[in-house]
């Protein structure tokens, strides 16, 4: 496959290797905050207005005022947990609390889980919103990253795709991907009615959509016996009123959920990623990465199991100079200075592209917003419809 190169220098050796490779790493980690983003993304542990617990459970008292206040959007401690648009409900992982944000990051609300989604009832019916219909595109970030880095294709998919996108923040590097997980069924289970439902993570996002399809295989098995556990499971959530938003189910609610439709990976670790396995014993990557980038590297071997290759149609898009060489001497082979082009490989994919950008770039580059897109609409990355499967 022709592509252009990605311009890099010669190799190093020896000692000052290892220098610049490591530094190279960490500056590709920190290109959790490089490329072509948003200035917000960098945020990720100023302080916001209500990042300490709320003092009440019961409704609002004088020391739990719910005003209007400005946010940054949710960072490195804030997991989204009910998505209709850009409002959203999200947990705070440090105190447990809740806040519910409009679409211009303004805290409406913030307490107990409850009360946000009774504010949100409200919100929703004084600003008449819509219901979500149509084609869905979840996307997800990827390790100690934002929100924000997926606007640029999230503005794509809806401008020239159709698509209804959802960007799926979550504290990266303060819980678990088990958490993750949990966090985006949350949000699945709030869509209410849709047509289609798909995905499109980044890096670690694919490790999280990959925990939560395990998930949702074994909570459908289980659901199928005994007889009576399944017809309860296919009972969905209620319908909403013609015109109005669904409200998020309640903590207890089973709905039925959507199946995936079609997914595309950029840069996903899907067997691991040898940089987090090489620096894991080193004590400030664990301190840097939290849990999630310790499960890529050396607690591989325990995440893997609770990973599900995907039930549909799913695409990889890997980035790499093409010459097997790669970005980073710390690697070998092909690499985009993050993860190596052969971790990213997953059997059953429908289609692979390599790319000529590293880990960081992905998200913003117009070539892989237009392969997205088209991978989305028809199953295949390219102009001339052509695939790479991979089949072993």
């Amino acid at each position: 496959m022709s592509s252009s190169r990605v311009a890099r220098s010669p190799h190093p050796a020896g000692r000052s290797q290892w220098r610049l490779a490591l530094a190279a790493f960490f500056a590709g980690l920190a290109s959790l905050a490089s490329g072509k983003t948003p200035s917000t993304t960098v945020h990720a542990q100023q302080a916001e207005p209500d990042e300490a617990a709320p003092s009440s459970t019961a409704g609002e008292t004088p020391l739990n005022l719910n005003l209007v206040a400005a946010t940054l959007g949710g960072t490195q401690v804030w997991t989204d947990e009910f998505l209709h648009g850009e409002y959203r409900i999200q947990r705070n992982v440090l105190s447990g609390h809740y806040r519910l944000l409009d679409d211009q990051d303004r805290r409406l609300a913030w307490g107990t889980e409850d009360q946000c989604r009774t504010k949100f009832q409200q919100v929703a019916a004084e600003q008449r919103l819509e219901p979500i219909r149509g084609k869905v595109v979840i996307l997800l970030h990827g390790l100690g990253r934002s929100k924000s880095v997926l606007t640029p294709l999230a503005d794509v998919l809806r401008e020239q795709g159709g698509y209804t996108p959802l960007r799926f923040g979550y504290a990266s590097t303060r819980e678990g991907i088990e958490q993750h997980a949990e966090a985006l069924r949350k949000v699945i289970d709030g869509l209410g009615d849709i047509e289609e439902l798909n995905f499109v993570g980044h890096s670690l996002g694919n490790i999280v959509l990959r925990h939560y399809l395990a998930d949702e295989a074994a909570r459908v098995a289980m659901a199928t016996q005994p007889p009576a556990a399944s017809r309860k499971e296919s009972l969905g959530p209620a319908a909403a009123p013609p015109g109005q938003a669904a409200a998020p189910p309640g903590p207890g609610a089973k709905p039925k959920r959507p199946a995936p439709h079609r997914i595309v990976m950029l840069g996903p670790p899907n067997n691991g990623a040898m940089i987090a396995k090489r620096l894991h014993g080193t004590g400030i990557f664990g301190l840097v990465t939290g849990r999630s980038g310790e499960a890529l590297g050396g607690n591989w071997d325990q995440l893997v199991g609770n990973l599900a290759t995907p039930p549909c149609e799913f695409g990889i898009v890997a980035g790499g100079t093409g010459d097997g060489r790669g970005l980073n001497p710390l690697l070998p082979g092909d690499d985009d200075l993050v993860v190596r082009v052969e971790e990213t490989k997953l059997r059953g994919a429908r289609d692979f592209l390599l790319v000529p950008f590293r880990h960081s770039q992905m998200l913003s580059e117009t070539a892989v917003q237009e392969a997205v897109l088209r991978f989305l609409r028809n199953g295949q990355f390219r102009v001339d419809g052509a695939r790479e499967p991979i089949d072993e």
